[in-house]
């Protein structure tokens, strides 16, 4: 009786065998439930849900109302795209389909008018609503530059000269008629402001303001900074009798904007995450508020801070001192039509606290295709970077401060193109599918697999459970565990790529062997369990076998119990939880998780295209990590390779080919497969590591 089999049956008291099919299926998914129901009952109540993802459209600079250089009917054509592409954002990443907020980052108008704002509300704010389906209450804006109207500054006071230190910007900004006064340039703003979003909860528009949101059970607040208040107060002479304005290094935010919204203030909203909106970036600031204090506060302070007024779409995540924050700019949703330095563009925002990373896809106008296209700046128009701060797993708990390092054991899946990769739960796995030749494998290479003493699964456990029950589980997998946190003391993904043999070589006709070993210790928490996703694809099919071992520390077995799950809104995935028993308890270990599996097709790129890659991802690791080998074992029918630096950007630069000594304990006893690898010490945990392998040609790379 095969594992899965036998634990069907103890749960049941009866042999799985003996009853009719229906029945069988019915009393399986009871029995997984309550499989479920034994493992969390105990731990349960430690653990709150989480929300998982947070998504929003970042838009800037519409400058409606801008002098008419070019013909109005460029806005439209550019807006229009805007819309057809807003439509189409599923297609980046399907859960973009719901956008949580929109956020706008200054410069509705361009002079501050009236007739700029009804016209900007009815041919670009409402029709952005209605494409995204977002309401008004999720649309936040500040003000930009352009949202002054300067016909008002004759009536202030030679600002620049009265602000001469921080203590006479405060007195402003806290006395109501004077601060009244220093605003009223933004009279019009405000006015649509509070028309248009039908509320005046959020309070004090043309200052500060602070809005607090539950998004699926975590607190986001939205903070917005007016930084141009001080706009158009100093003014430059380029030729004799004509000035123009020039705010660099003049503008002021001043500390009573920002004091009480951020975590040191006693009158700070609480926030799981906390976002800032302004309109200029820092470097505008004049340094008689001491600018980079300013920013210091800020980035210390906040998770996100969105800004725009350049018109150049960037996304830097500083990490410093003052702490880590991702500060991404927008492009300006409408300045000219055909203006190739600086084109139209907007950008989406796609964060996944379970995996702890966020993407932000970045889109500009083409004039030439007439519609918006991926941002050539970044790979493929995206940006993914690990959330900042603590953000990502699960909410902290009232106990002491422990880490702000979040993970658990990474597990392998095969990259895009073919690579073999390693990348951590709960992506996982991507291999899969049947295999009928089982017995007729070599005896080494089933026994690789079906070893007596491992745990095993055998044929599609999946076909056969209810998807409702097995989604479900999934989900309670997600809400539960997914934050475990996990210290890497070493990781070896090897792929012995039986299918690059020539016909009539050792190895042709056979599938390819891949094997995953993680030595781990958990950290702070207790360990539930180990997820790995299995993923049916058009090039690599899992042959219906896979086996594991997880030994502690003296060589001592751990049972697990396998149950199968499949992800919410991903058809096709089958993935496997391994619990625990015993749980693994904080600070024990080492323990050694040794996954094998069959699989064809591996490295069919390799062989197809003469270069492949393999890499590992342990973004959810936690401190640096020992050791990492990536082995490749090939045919020597095959030829000859090279394993080399990634060429991919965000790959580590860390690692280097693996010495004849190092390889050793990798090589075939027969001479039949020649064995190349790369290999990494004390690697950052956030970092891809990664290598190619290309094909040689008479001794250089094909």
């Amino acid at each position: 009786m095969s594992r899965w089999t036998w634990t069907l049956a103890y749960l049941k008291g009866s042999d799985a065998s003996s009853e009719p099919a229906q029945e069988q299926g019915w009393r399986t998914a009871l029995s997984l439930c309550a499989l479920i129901v034994l493992v969390l009952s105990s731990q349960i109540q430690r653990y709150n849900a989480f929300v998982s993802t947070l998504k929003w459209l970042h838009l800037s600079d519409w400058h409606q109302g801008r002098p008419k250089s070019q013909p109005e009917t460029d806005r439209s054509v550019v807006r229009d795209a805007l819309i057809t592409d807003l439509k189409r954002r599923r297609k980046l990443n399907e859960e973009l389909a719901d956008l949580d907020f929109i956020f706008f980052t200054g410069d509705l108008a361009y002079s501050g008018k009236k007739t700029e704002y009804k016209a900007a509300a009815e041919d670009f704010l409402d029709r952005i609503l209605e494409a995204t389906q977002v309401g008004k209450d999720r649309l936040l804006m500040v003000p930009g530059n352009h949202d002054l109207d300067r016909d008002y500054l004759q009536a202030l006071p030679p600002l620049l000269k009265t602000f001469t230190d921080r203590s006479v910007v405060d007195e402003w900004l806290g006395d109501d008629i004077k601060r009244r006064n220093l605003l009223a340039p933004m009279t019009e703003y405000e006015k649509f402001w509070l028309s248009y979003l039908g509320t005046t909860e959020q309070s004090g528009p043309l200052l500060s303001h602070a809005r607090t949101y539950d998004v699926r059970g975590k607190s986001i607040v939205v903070i917005g900074l007016n930084s141009a208040w001080m706009c158009g107060q100093n003014k430059t002479e380029v030729e004799k009798n004509r000035q123009e304005v020039n705010d660099y290094g003049f503008l002021i935010l001043g500390e009573r904007q920002f004091h009480q919204w951020i975590p040191d203030a006693q009158t700070a909203p609480v926030a799981d995450v906390r976002i800032c909106l302004l309109h200029h970036p820092f470097w505008w600031m004049s340094p008689i508020e001491g600018r980079n204090k300013t920013e210091r506060r800020l980035v210390r302070t906040c998770h996100f801070i969105l800004q725009g007024h350049e018109h150049d779409a960037e996304v830097k995540v500083p990490n410093s001192t003052s702490g880590d924050c991702a500060i991404i700019s927008a492009g300006a949703a409408y300045d000219r039509r055909d203006n190739a330095e600086s084109p139209n563009g907007y950008n989406l925002v796609h964060i996944d606290f379970e995996q702890r990373h966020s993407t932000v896809y970045l889109r500009k106008y083409d004039d030439k295709k007439g519609e918006y296209i991926a941002d050539p700046t970044a790979t493929e128009g995206r940006w993914t970077f690990t959330l900042p701060k603590e953000l990502g797993g699960l909410p902290e708990s009232k106990e002491p401060k422990k880490t702000a390092e979040l993970g658990q054991v990474p597990t392998e899946e095969r990259g895009f193109k073919g690579a073999a990769v390693a990348v951590e739960a709960p992506k996982i796995e991507k291999h899969f599918g049947e295999f009928e030749g089982f017995e007729q494998l070599p005896e080494s290479e089933r026994e690789l697999v079906e070893s007596t003493d491992q745990d095993k699964i055998i044929g599609d456990v999946w076909a056969i459970q209810n998807p409702t029950t097995l989604k479900n589980l999934g989900e309670i997998y997600r809400i539960h565990h997914a934050g475990s946190s996990f210290e890497y003391v070493s990781a070896v993904f090897l792929v012995k790529a039986n299918s690059l043999a020539a016909r009539g070589a050792p190895g042709y006709g056979e599938p390819d062997f891949v094997q995953s070993v993680k030595v781990f210790k958990p950290l702070h928490d207790p360990i539930y369990c180990y997820k790995i996703t299995l993923t049916i694809t058009s090039t690599d099919q899992f042959l219906g076998q896979a086996s594991w071992t997880l030994t502690d520390g003296q060589g001592g077995k751990v049972k697990t119990i396998p149950v199968p799950v499949r992800r919410v809104g991903r058809k096709g995935i089958r993935e496997l939880l391994l619990f625990f028993d015993p749980i693994l308890r904080p600070k024990t270990g080492p323990y050694t998780m040794d996954f094998r599996w069959l699989v064809n097709e591996s490295m069919a790129p390799l062989r197809d295209l003469g270069k492949d890659e393999l890499f590992l991802d342990p973004t959810r690791a936690a401190g640096l990590i020992g050791r990492m080998d990536l082995v490749l074992k090939v045919p020597v029918s095959f030829g000859n390779l090279q394993m080399m630096q990634s060429g991919r950007p965000e790959a580590s630069r860390q690692g280097r080919p693996m010495t004849k000594g190092e390889l050793s304990s990798y090589e075939e006893s027969d001479g039949t497969f020649n064995s190349y690898g790369w290999t990494g010490t004390n690697l950052e945990p956030d970092t891809l590591f990664a290598a190619d392998v290309v094909k040689l040609n008479g001794g250089r790379a094909k």
